[in-house]
C-alpha cells in the first residue's frame, strides 16, 4: 500500500489580534516508503562530532534563546541551526509554505474572513495542481496542529 503523510504546521494567529503581523502555514509531505531513520542517525552523529546537544528544534525559541535554548550562547544556537539546516536539506520530503500579511487581508477584497478564505483558496489550488501526484497513493494522512484540530 502506498501511503503519503502530510504534516501541517502554522505560525502566528489567524485572527485579527496584534500578536503577529503574519500568518504562516507549512506543509511537509513524506512518502512513507522513504525511510528517514538513516538521516536521523546521521544527524545525531553530526551533532556528536560538533559537540552539540541533541535537542528538538523549535525555531522561535532557538532564535530568541528561550526554553531549552536559554542557556546556550548565540554562537551555539547558530551552530544548532546550521546543523539542522544540513540535516533538513537531505531528507526525502517535499514541502509547501504560505505566508500572509494579515493587515493586507483584513480589509482587502477578500474580507470578511479574508485570511481564512485566502488560505482555503491557496490550499485548494495547491491540492488541485498536484492532484495526479496525490492520486498515486492508496492512503493520504493529514496531520494538523492541535490548535487547528480543535
Amino acid at each position: 500500500m502506498k501511503e503519503l503523510s502530510i504534516f501541517v504546521d502554522e505560525s502566528g494567529d489567524p485572527g485579527t489580534g496584534t500578536e503577529s503581523k503574519y500568518y504562516l502555514i507549512a506543509l511537509v509531505v513524506h512518502e512513507q516508503k522513504n525511510a528517514i531513520e538513516k538521516y536521523g542517525d546521521n544527524y545525531k552523529a553530526a551533532l556528536a562530532r560538533q559537540d552539540l546537544e541533541d535537542i528538538p528544534l523549535h525555531l522561535s525559541p532557538l532564535m530568541n534563546g528561550h526554553d531549552v535554548y536559554r542557556n546556550l550562547s548565540v554562537g551555539m544556537r547558530k551552530r544548532h541551526l546550521a546543523a539542522f539546516r544540513v540535516f533538513m536539506q537531505y531528507l526525502p520530503f517535499r514541502y509547501a509554505a504560505f505566508a500572509y500579511r494579515k493587515d493586507e487581508l483584513a480589509n482587502g477584497p477578500l474580507a470578511p474572513g479574508g485570511l481564512v478564505q485566502r488560505v482555503r483558496r491557496d490550499l485548494t489550488i495547491l491540492l488541485l495542481d498536484h492532484l495526479e501526484y496525490l492520486q498515486q497513493f492508496d492512503k493520504v494522512k493529514i496531520y494538523l496542529p492541535i490548535t487547528s484540530a480543535q
